[in-house]
């Protein structure tokens, strides 16, 4: 079974998020994967998953310096705005980061990791 390491990403007073890492290929690609966000905390870490509309569920890794915050649970850029909120309807820049046989896990999500080069769009 591969393993599969990941940063985290936070900001003063916010939640870590799952990070590509700072050498990471963040926009690798040209794919697109619209969905909906669906996030959950576990232990200080925000975890977000995108459900695309074909029903497949991805586990989204973030550039580095993204963060989010709770009430309504959020997902912050690199320069704190607000990109996407819990049950959005979003659109990410990005690419599979793990072959899709292999699960990758935060908190209480396990699924194929989408390694997003940004919000394109949401609401």
């Amino acid at each position: 079974m591969p393993i599969l390491v990941l940063g985290c990403s936070g900001s003063a007073g916010g939640l870590a998020v799952l990070s590509t890492g700072a050498d990471a290929d963040e926009g690798h690609g040209e794919a697109q994967l619209t969905g909906t966000l669906s996030g959950t905390v576990s232990d200080g870490l925000a975890c977000f998953s995108v459900t695309s509309d074909d029903g497949r569920e991805y586990l989204v890794s973030w550039p580095e310096g993204y963060s989010a915050l709770e009430s309504p649970l959020r997902l912050l850029d690199e320069s704190g705005v607000t990109v996407a909120i819990d049950g959005d309807s979003v659109v990410l820049v990005g690419g599979v980061g793990s072959d899709e046989e292999s699960d990758i896990t935060c908190g209480d999500i396990s699924a194929p990791e989408w390694r997003a080069g940004g919000v394109v769009s949401s609401g």
